[in-house]
């Protein structure tokens, strides 16, 4: 059998199939790289937007005192209360001397968690050392992360009242008749009652305020007192010191 030649055109042919073939086996060997998750620059053709993930700011509000609902003055013993808002749940807490020194720890001066609105509330009872005059409190709040606000405020201790509680006080008496008086004041409190009438000599009747403040005393009223209405002097001396006083009168008949 002889050599046969093919055409000029089929040679042509075969020869472009097989640079396709050649082709096809390099791209097997090779592999095809995966498209990327997401394109290097916006493509509007695609639809696509590049993403940016920004790091969120760290923020904690200010402690902010509702006036409202907040009492900063009172005396020695006496109540004060306290509303604050800031970021929800903030553990909260203040701290304050009355001039003393040295921080108070009296009940109801304890670190309190602000609730979901951020609101945290005190009410407690001003130490009976507390000197009276205007003295700063700090107030701080923390969040879980460690960051930390802090504000400050003033509170106002004042010499306590001296009230006569009229329903436990009889102050109108006859010579060898009796006298009862009570009053209210600073709770825990040396008091006294000077009484003199007109010609007799003075006398000084202490008592000590119970945990309310009351204070009482009765006393007979001598034979030979003048009628007339007597100024008493009651005092109070503070467990720091301080004393105040308020005149009280009584009837001789």
């Amino acid at each position: 059998m002889g050599y046969r030649k093919l055409p000029a055109c089929k040679k042509m042919w075969v020869g472009l199939y097989g640079c396709i073939l050649l082709n096809l086996l390099l791209l097997g060997a090779c592999g095809v790289p995966p498209a990327p998750a997401h394109p290097l620059s916006a493509d509007p053709l695609l639809g696509e937007t590049p993403v940016t993930v920004m790091a969120q700011r760290k923020h904690i509000e200010p402690i902010q005192v509702s006036g409202a609902q907040s009492t900063l003055t009172t005396y020695p013993g006496g109540q004060m209360k306290m509303t604050i808002s800031t970021s929800p749940y903030a553990l909260c807490s203040f701290s304050v001397d009355y001039g003393r020194g040295a921080p108070s720890h009296n009940v109801g001066v304890l670190p309190h968690a602000a609730d979901g609105n951020g609101v945290a509330s005190w009410s407690w009872r001003v130490d009976g050392d507390a000197h009276t005059g205007t003295w700063p409190m700090t107030i701080s709040a923390v969040l879980p992360d460690g960051l930390k606000t802090v504000a400050r405020v003033n509170v106002v201790v004042t010499f306590p009242p001296i009230n006569v509680v009229a329903t436990q006080s009889s102050l109108v008496a006859a010579p060898k008749g009796n006298i009862a008086l009570t009053i209210s004041t600073a709770p825990s409190s040396d008091c006294t009652v000077a009484l003199s009438y007109r010609g007799a000599q003075t006398k000084f009747l202490p008592a000590h305020s119970d945990y309310n403040g009351l204070a009482s005393w009765s006393w007979h009223v001598e034979a030979g007192a003048s009628a007339g209405v007597w100024p008493l002097t009651v005092t109070v001396t503070l467990a720091d010191g301080e004393k105040t006083s308020a005149p009280v009168n009584v009837t001789i008949l």
